[in-house]
């Protein structure tokens, strides 16, 4: 992630010494050798290792052929940062000797996966600047129709050598190996380009950008976006990975969710590893991403995040959270598999660079408005006694006699039990409600049938709609006790679908709620992990108990 610009920090870390002397295996490198095979790397038309390697019995619970998968990708993840992020290459400084021979490792890899040039000529370079070099390679879509339409994989493969004042904490003078700023990056893009070259269909075409000298200020993605090697106006969406390899509370960023409509629940739909996403409201200038935004180009950068080893020497590959990096690798090829066979993307919303979208304003909870006008004894409701504290003179429990020490026993349907669902049954009860209860002084219990004050609420949703979530709604307000809240919902949840069709209005949605004759189920996203809710539609007390299908986040 660049820091062009930014000045001296002071800050010291521990950090390995330097070696004048050019590696051999730089040497071979620039020869233009063919470079041996990563551990665990394969074909672009297989997915597990040709080798039979040792492995467990296989169990219900982790077939042997899933577990060879999972290695096979991780191992060779682990060998392309760990060579990338290895001393030899002296911090992949661009323009200098590591920066070169990064590029050939990365040439090495795409021709061996099966893709093909799309640099300057017929090469998979971009030369510019002082010996800089973008890579780029293409894998064509399949679809006659869709073929013309390409989706951008893009990662910067450059770090910033030894290391000075204007782009390192310290200290100097040591190799800053970049690990995950942004070997992380770099790796997983080429762990993406290695399984959709296996796909046998991909509508689209993807092209994969690998940039450099964006430590020095953007400087490959500005070059590509000015002197493009395919035409930039086919770029539909260009997809910015950077230090993605230190996962941490189980949260990845984003920006540039609202530069086209959709892109966020292009996530959501494609998040099967549990993963949270953090939504930036805005876009910065801090990588590559920015390059395609400011052309007007939709895009999506992830990261994890930065961390007290950014632009240091100890940004090694033994602190990066390989297993976060496979579950982002899953979602980032999911999401990608979908956006490559959409029938239409979204044009880039021009909107998104002036919008200052608050998220939180106006998320809240709110409590029911008093049906009944009683307060309750909260020692005895511990105990599973209802027994009233305080009537409120002039509501329908004053009206029908209640007073102080009764103990309700039952409330339409409730007839005792989780003083929840008693909440939810005021609230959503029908006007009219009959009531049991005991007084102290009688010997046996009461009845009255009472109307209770204001309106019953059903789901108790207020919803929010946003331009950049087609066909969904965002949960503004939700009132306490309601449906909805016992069902576990939030504000700020995201409702993607009811019953797996679009959210129109408010009106659409509660109608469909309302005159539903069995529970309809909400598709919703929180934070990017999708989850779904089985909503009632009656207020008895076997159908107000939350019934979540799957976990809600």
């Amino acid at each position: 992630m660049s820091a062009s610009g930014r000045s001296q920090c002071g800050a010291q870390s521990s950090g390995r010494l330097i070696f004048r002397s050019f590696p051999v295996a730089v040497l071979l490198l620039l020869t233009g050798l063919t470079f041996p095979r990563p551990a665990g790397a394969q074909s672009a038309t297989a997915d597990t290792d040709t080798t039979q390697p040792t492995a467990a019995p296989k169990t219900a619970e982790e077939p042997v052929g899933r577990t060879r998968v999972v290695r096979s990708t991780e191992a060779r993840l682990r060998s392309h940062v760990g060579f990338l992020a290895s001393d030899t290459l002296e911090g992949r400084q661009a323009g200098l000797r590591g920066g070169q021979a990064a590029a050939a490792y990365l040439i090495s890899e795409l021709k061996r996966i099966g893709l093909q040039p799309a640099g300057q000529g017929k090469d998979f370079r971009q030369p510019f600047g002082s010996g800089f070099n973008n890579v780029l390679a293409i894998l064509p879509g399949t679809d006659p129709q869709l073929a013309g339409e390409i989706l951008l994989v893009g990662a910067h493969y450059d770090h910033v050598g030894y290391g000075n004042a204007n782009n390192s904490y310290g200290p100097y003078g040591r190799i800053h190996n970049g690990a995950d700023d942004n070997a992380s990056g770099v790796a997983l893009l080429l762990e993406l380009a290695e399984s959709l070259a296996a796909e046998p269909v991909r509508p689209r075409t993807i092209l994969f950008g690998c940039w450099d000298a964006e430590e020095a200020g953007l400087l490959g993605s500005r070059h590509w976006v000015q002197s493009p090697t395919v035409s930039r106006d086919q770029i539909r969406l260009a997809i910015n990975l950077d230090m993605v390899g230190r996962l941490s509370g189980e949260t990845v960023h984003v920006m540039g969710w609202r530069s086209a409509a959709g892109l966020r629940t292009g996530i959501a739909r494609a998040n099967r590893s549990s993963l949270r996403f953090q939504f930036a409201p805005t876009v910065t200038d801090d990588s590559d991403h920015y390059s395609f935004y400011a052309a007007r180009i939709p895009i999506l950068h992830f990261d994890t995040g930065k961390h007290d080893d950014y632009h240091r020497p100890s940004d090694d590959a033994d602190k990066l959270n390989w297993s976060g990096l496979l579950r982002l690798r899953q979602v980032m090829l999911a999401m990608i598999q979908a956006f490559v066979k959409e029938p239409e993307l979204p044009a880039f919303r021009a909107a998104s660079w002036n919008e200052r979208v608050a998220t939180e304003t106006g998320l809240q909870k709110t409590p029911p408005a008093p049906r009944l006008g009683v307060s309750w004894n909260p020692e005895l409701i511990l105990q599973g006694i209802f027994e009233v504290q305080q009537v409120t003179p002039g509501f329908p429990a004053a009206r029908i006699g209640l007073q102080a020490g009764d103990r309700l026993l039952q409330f339409g349907t409730w007839d005792g039990g989780n003083f929840d669902d008693l909440k939810t049954a005021i609230t959503t009860s029908a006007s009219e409600v009959t009531l049991v209860w005991q007084s102290p002084q009688e010997s046996g219990p009461k009845t009255a049938t009472v109307r209770l004050s204001g309106t019953p609420v059903t789901h108790g949703l207020t919803l929010r709609f946003d331009p950049v979530l087609p066909g969904c709604a965002i949960v503004e307000a939700l009132i306490e006790t309601a449906l909805a809240d016992r069902q576990g919902l939030w504000p700020g949840d995201v409702i993607m679908g009811l019953d797996n069709q679009p959210i129109s209005s408010q009106a659409a949605f509660d109608e469909r709620c309302e005159s539903a004759t069995r529970p309809v189920l909400l598709q919703v996203e929180r934070r990017g992990e999708p989850f779904q809710v089985r909503l009632p539609v009656t207020s008895k007390p076997d159908d107000v108990r939350a019934r979540i299908v799957g976990d809600a986040p």
